[in-house]
């Protein structure tokens, strides 16, 4: 089935990282943190494709993970 209009069908694969990915940080004292999960969005109608790293797969970072794709697909000018 083909995508008519946008968030029509969005594709999300959660999963946890093999091995654990450093947090970037610009200045302050270095972080122990690690990512440990991701998280993928694929819009079928937009072909906009979005990774975010989490530092677990909770509630709370996969709803941070949908807010974070919401807005980038706004910046990117493709309304979901």
């Amino acid at each position: 089935m083909e995508a008519k209009t946008p968030q029509e069908y969005v594709s999300i694969d959660a999963f946890n990282l093999a091995t654990k990915g450093l947090i970037a940080q610009l200045k302050g004292n270095l972080t122990k943190g690690r990512y440990t999960s991701s998280t993928v969005f694929v819009d079928h109608y937009s072909e906009l494709t979005f990774v975010y790293m989490q530092k677990d797969l909770s509630i709370k970072e996969l709803i941070k993970a949908k807010t974070v794709f919401l807005s980038n697909a706004i910046i990117g000018r493709v309304i979901l």
